[in-house]
């Protein structure tokens, strides 16, 4: 009866470094109603996604880690034909890239731009009203 508040959307967020990750428990639960658990390497997420009786609703994940690129994330969720959009986070410089069920987003990015892209991803609506805010 008092206990922890079922979130709306489950997040898994990967990245080799503590400190984003750190960073990503804490920020996206602000943008979003949802729980995040955290990985360090694209193996610890890939045996956990096989485990899970629930799959998430969005992977947040680094482009440039030890051993695996990020990017062989898409190649794992397609042999296993889990649908999951994932959005790519990476310090190399370029434009944003939105491919079919993922996104690549460079970094530093502020949090509106992060927030329109997860609620794009997990198709949330945000309120026309605050869209007009956020254009001045």
């Amino acid at each position: 009866m008092f206990g922890k508040k079922k979130r709306q959307y489950a997040i898994y967020a990967v990245d080799d470094e503590r400190e984003i990750r750190k960073a990503f428990k804490e920020l996206l639960p602000e943008i979003v109603d949802c729980e995040v658990t955290v990985f360090a390497s694209l193996k610890e997420i890939e045996e956990r996604l096989k485990t899970d009786t629930v799959l998430p609703d969005l992977i947040m994940s680094d482009i440039h880690m030890p051993g695996k690129s990020g990017l062989c994330l898409s190649k794992f969720l397609r042999d296993t034909n889990y649908r999951i959009p994932v959005i790519y986070v990476t310090a190399d410089k370029g434009e944003d890239l939105n491919v079919g069920e993922f996104h690549i987003l460079s970094k530093p990015f502020n949090v509106f731009e992060l927030e329109k892209v997860i609620k794009k991803q997990l198709k949330i609506e945000t309120p026309v009203a605050l869209k007009q805010v956020r254009k001045k």
